[in-house]
């Protein structure tokens, strides 16, 4: 997911509107948006798409349906102008997919996103980041490999040697992430207190350099995890 605190001050280029829907308006009273949208990384001269989900209230419980979203991309980041490219309306679940036009098909770089409702500009912020053919990337894998426990099998895998030195390497250079985007925020200040307290605990004496099990199960009992990070 991307962080809105490093893109420059944007300003919607449409005004308000009422709402498509009479109801919409019931649904969303008094509930905070919870839009995000995919961060995309694609090979240069395949098909760019975007995709996002527009939702209302804790736990996703109102869907945006049947409005409209205008979608904007900056053309020359990182300081370069909004360009709207297109206006959408979201489907049944409140989400859209649009493809970007091939005679509009962006170079290589990486391009912020910003998808904003017209009835209450609110909005979603992604990146679309266009690399050349074969280019290297390093992958992670938060569930199951830096958290243990909280695996679809329950149980504590095996870390890779130096995997807490990659991570921490190439933590400034992330441009997407594939976590379950309604809890992302919650695993992203995990993983940096994991990775600064667990690494301590359990590689004083390992030149491997892995959080080993026990270290990760104290780390989260002392932080009351379970309570705080599975909400």
């Amino acid at each position: 997911m991307a962080d809105e605190k490093d893109l420059p001050v944007f300003s919607p280029t449409q005004p308000r509107e009422k709402w498509i829907k009479k109801r919409t308006s019931v649904k969303i009273k008094n509930v905070a948006a919870n839009h995000r949208g995919n961060d995309v990384i694609v090979r240069e001269g395949a098909p760019q798409c975007l995709q996002a989900r527009f939702m209302y209230g804790p736990l996703d419980m109102v869907a945006l349906s049947g409005e409209k979203v205008d979608i904007h991309i900056m053309s020359d980041p990182p300081g370069g102008d909004w360009q709207q490219i297109s206006t959408e309306v979201t489907d049944k679940n409140g989400r859209i997919t649009f493809t970007i036009p091939p005679e509009r098909s962006l170079l290589c770089g990486m391009y912020p996103v910003k998808m904003v409702v017209r009835g209450d500009h609110t909005s979603a912020t992604l990146y679309l980041t266009v690399v050349p053919p074969k280019t290297e990337c390093v992958v992670f894998s938060i569930d199951g490999s830096f958290t243990a426990s909280v695996s679809v099998t329950g149980r504590d895998p095996k870390v890779r040697a130096g995997a807490v030195d990659v991570e921490a390497i190439m933590e400034p250079k992330k441009v997407a992430s594939a976590s379950p985007s309604v809890k992302m925020a919650r695993y992203t200040e995990f993983k940096k207190e994991l990775l600064a307290k667990c690494w301590r605990m359990s590689c004083a004496d390992d030149r491997k350099k892995m959080p080993t099990s026990v270290a990760v199960s104290e780390f989260k009992a002392s932080r009351g995890w379970f309570e705080k990070y599975r909400k």
